[in-house]
């Protein structure tokens, strides 16, 4: 298990919530290890040498489980000291919906009923319990007075004065009720009851899975109004009073209807485009809102920039007349699809918050398995520091990083090239050919699967990238889109579909600028800190989306020796099973929740694929092994092919069953001769079984020992069939003889195949490959792999730090999620339960990984004694008895 923890070096809590003053690191433990394993690294990586841990305002004790909360991946804990409270416990909140400061929320605990009300001070000053960053704010502007009963709102004497729902509102206290809109300054303030959480439930891994549920946003109604024509002046006295009455009777109920409708559809703009304060709420317990945005209906990449007056949806006829009343504090915002690159021009910092308000956002609005974010920063990349903990910066498809950032020149380089390798990928599926423009599809329709945001900031410092200008150009007809900063308009790309400019006295202000619309103007920005953006990323870090609740729990390591039952390995204890039953084609795959998971190996061939490092090598080495196990070594025979770059099954050669073993970079000498013996051996067996059917004494009464006694199994193991049938095809067509006329006569193949490239990827539908039966996915980069692979999209959705999970397919059709079995591993009386921990630099994480020879194996320790070492040497000593 890898789960990321943060310690906070000092207590300045502005720096700490901002997370300016932690210091990250990876820990890597087992699940369900105590606390105090992994104490002692994380002091080391932060510089300490003592105090306790706390996890938000609680101690963690030595026994509390990582993994698990509060110990969960993007956790930040403090030394000596208590920190910020990390939940949100339910009940009212004051909720900052709307200005240069956004996104707060703020807990209000009544008093016990008949106490004194509660007075909680709103301001920009220290005095203030609830503090706003917007200069158009008193120190003390307004507060609450708070009972266990109601809650009332007065100004305190403020420069720029409090509105409630547009009344002014004076020194006399009144009432405030839920949803009611407040005005302070350039600030909006709701006043809210917290929403029932989502279903939710720790993996014991370090995440947490949420039930989601996506909604298409309702549309806005258009409702007509009429008012009500002028009474006639004329008449008797007493009919013009009636008349006027009348009139005046149903102008108000006109009014009260307008203002219904007003407010009707105020508040269903703000449910399709929530604030940031309902963002945070919804990742932090999580709530349903939580990435609810559907990617196959409009409004997926829809961004919220601010609010306004707009005008409404309803209109108003007096006569052959009519006009649209204004809906005051709506949200403004600009379609990224539509527009398919969105510049954003003002001055730091105000630049630097809005563009975190809308990546945010995006964040917690879409899922990330609908919405992938790359972001390239050529300055101060530490303003970008908070997306780190953002599962949607998390690589999907191969790329070579722990993130998809590109904070310097070769790490942005990089990831432009990635972006470039999709858009042509995309290009060739589709048809279409580069250098044609437009947001939508080919088709004419908007580009449906998994689309990419990428943050350029600032433009000026980027715009040289090579491949950049045609990323922008052709990128957002095929999914992938741009959010573009910069200080000045001609710093933006021509391919900029709107424009977002900050203005204003203190730069608060928007000025939206779109070639199909008139420009909008006066948007009061919602503006993002560095703080909420830091609590929202860690918020989301542990989170990940999961449609089978209820569904077993696989284990996160599945030792073979302990589900072959030969924990405690001796020659004895071997010799004695093999006594019992010296041969068997019953192979162990790995485990599930309920235990082993098994199946017959009898006329089956085995593939195995996925991405690098999801596994393959380890699970051949694990196949292999255990097919030894439970066979004596005169009734199999083991030939093993290393065709990757690393050692692969080169520990398996160790093992009595081994005739044969090329490694890695055999010279196709070597692969001629060992094609030549196994086609030999296909066609003895082939003989042999021929004449055993002419010479069947099955129907004698006490028929003789046959005389051609069977061969024993053959196992033929094949790593990095890929790169074998890249440089020797004919190595790999006679294998898919070998695997066709073997089938029958207990010779069986097991192909690890590594798809990192297309040509790999079309090897899942060679003639080798349609040979097996039985079939391991392991993480694959793409859902059309897995389909391939299992019929099933699973294999897709594993995670790159859960190496060996994987999904089954059994001949019978059935497919089982499965943690495949661990061989490599260290022994249990060696291998050590404290974890370590290895420091994250945040300009670090787009950096390629370190490579390492073959498959890394969990719990591998290098010069280590293994599973595998020990199982070798316990057969060759059983062997000899």
């Amino acid at each position: 298990m890898q789960i990321r923890l943060s310690v906070a070096s000092n207590r300045d809590e502005a720096r700490e919530e901002a997370g300016l003053d932690c210091v990250d690191a990876v820990v890597k433990v087992a699940a369900g290890t105590p606390f105090s394993a992994a104490a002692g690294a994380l002091r080391a990586q932060a510089g300490l040498t003592d105090g306790r841990f706390y996890a938000g305002t609680e101690p963690v004790r030595d026994d509390t489980p990582l993994g698990l909360p509060p110990l969960l991946d993007g956790a930040v804990l403090t030394v000596g000291v208590p920190g910020a409270p990390t939940t949100l416990p339910g009940g009212l909140e004051l909720h900052v919906v709307g200005g240069p400061d956004a996104g707060g929320v703020h807990l209000i605990a009544p008093p016990e009923p008949g106490a004194e009300p509660v007075r909680i001070a709103i301001g920009r000053g220290p005095a203030a319990q609830v503090r706003v960053e917007d200069p158009d704010l008193s120190r003390l502007h307004a507060e609450l007075l708070v009972t266990a009963d109601w809650v009332r709102l007065r100004d305190a004497g403020s420069t720029n004065g409090t509105t409630l729902d547009g009344t002014p509102v004076g020194d006399e206290p009144v009432l405030l009720l839920p949803d009611a809109v407040v005005r302070l300054g350039e600030t909006t303030l709701m006043l809210r009851s917290a929403n029932d959480p989502a279903e939710a439930e720790p993996d014991r891994l370090g995440r947490v899975r949420v039930r989601t549920e996506r909604h298409v946003p309702a549309g806005l109604p258009a409702p007509r109004i009429d008012l009500p024509p002028l009474p006639a002046n004329r008449g008797l006295p007493a009919r013009r009073r009636r008349a006027a009455a009348a009139f005046e009777q149903t102008k108000a109920a006109t009014e009260k209807q307008i203002a219904d409708a007003l407010a009707a559809e105020a508040a269903l703009r703000r449910r399709r485009h929530p604030d940031l304060a309902a963002l945070l709420t919804a990742a932090i317990r999580p709530e349903p809102g939580l990435w609810s945005r559907d990617p196959d209906g409009a409004g997926l990449l829809e961004l919220r920039l601010g609010t306004a007056r707009i005008a409404s949806r309803v209109t108003v006829r007096s006569g052959p007349k009519s006009f649209r009343p204004r809906v005051p504090a709506a949200p403004v915002t600009v379609d990224l699809e539509s527009a398919g690159v969105l510049g954003l021009v003002g001055p730091r910092p105000q630049l630097t918050r809005l563009a975190r308000s809308l990546v945010a956002q995006l964040a917690a609005g879409c899922a990330p398995r609908d919405l992938e974010l790359v972001i390239l920063c050529g300055q101060e990349p530490q303003r970008w520091r908070w997306a780190r903990w953002l599962p949607h910066l998390i690589p999907q498809d191969g790329q070579d990083c722990r993130a998809l950032v590109g904070l310097d020149t070769a790490q942005a380089q990089a990831r432009v090239a990635e972006l470039l390798g999709r858009l042509e990928a995309r290009e060739a599926e589709s048809g279409a050919g580069p250098h044609t423009t437009g947001s939508s599809s080919a088709f004419g329709q908007p580009w449906r699967a998994r689309r990419t945001v990428l943050v350029l900031d600032p433009a000026s410092a980027l715009s040289g990238l090579p491949g950049l200008q045609r990323l922008l150009n052709d990128g957002p007809q095929f999914g992938i889109h741009a959010i573009v900063l910069a200080s000045r308009p001609a710093e933006l790309p021509d391919a900029t579909g709107a424009m977002a400019t900050l203005g204003g006295d203190v730069h608060t202000r928007v000025r939206l600028e779109r070639p199909d619309a008139a420009a909008l103007e006066n948007i009061i920005a919602d503006l993002a800190s560095a703080q909420w953006a830091e609590r929202l990323g860690r918020a989301l870090a542990p989170l990940r989306e999961s449609d089978d609740f209820g569904a077993p729990q696989l284990p996160e390591e599945a030792r073979l020796l302990a589900l072959l039952d030969l924990d405690l390995l001796t020659p004895a204890k071997l010799g004695a099973r093999w006594a019992l039953r010296p041969a068997s084609a019953e192979l162990t795959f790995g485990a599930d929740d309920h235990g082993p998971v098994r199946a017959d190996l009898t006329g089956q061939h085995i593939l195995v694929a996925g991405a690098a490092g999801s596994g393959v090598s380890e699970t051949l080495r694990s196949i292999t092994c255990a097919l030894a196990a439970v066979n004596r070594p005169q009734h199999l025979r083991v030939t093993l092919v290393s065709g990757g770059d690393g050692p692969s099954l080169a520990d398996c050669a160790a093992l009595a069953h081994t005739s044969a073993h090329l490694p890695a970079q055999a010279p196709p000498d070597d692969l001629r001769a060992l094609l030549d013996r196994l086609e030999a051996e296909v066609e003895q067996r082939v003989q042999a079984a021929r004449r055993r059917a002419v010479e069947d004494p099955s129907d004698l009464p006490h028929p003789p020992h046959p005389p051609h006694p069977p061969h024993p199994r053959l196992l033929i193991v094949v790593d990095g069939f890929d790169a074998l049938a890249a440089a020797h095809p004919w190595f790999a067509k006679g294998l898919a003889a070998v695997a066709r006329d073997g089938r029958d006569h207990d010779v069986h193949l097991a192909i690890g195949l590594t798809l990192e490239d297309p040509q790999a990827v079309r090897l899942l539908d060679g003639e080798l490959c349609d040979e097996a039966q039985i079939r391991i996915a392991l993480r694959t980069h793409g859902v059309d792999e897995s389909r391939r692979l299992v019929s099933l999209s699973a294999a897709a959705s594993i995670r790159a730090e859960m190496p060996g999970r994987a999904h089954l397919a059994l001949p019978d059709g059935r497919v089982l999620p499965m943690q495949a079995a661990l061989i490599s591993g260290r022994m249990p009386s060696t291998a050590s339960s404290r974890a370590s921990a290895i420091r994250l630099e945040w300009t670090e994480l787009g950096n390629p990984l370190a490579r390492r020879p073959g498959d890394a194996s969990p719990g591998a320790a290098p010069g280590g004694p293994t599973d595998l070492a020990l199982l070798a040497e316990t057969v060759r000593r059983a062997a000899s008895r």
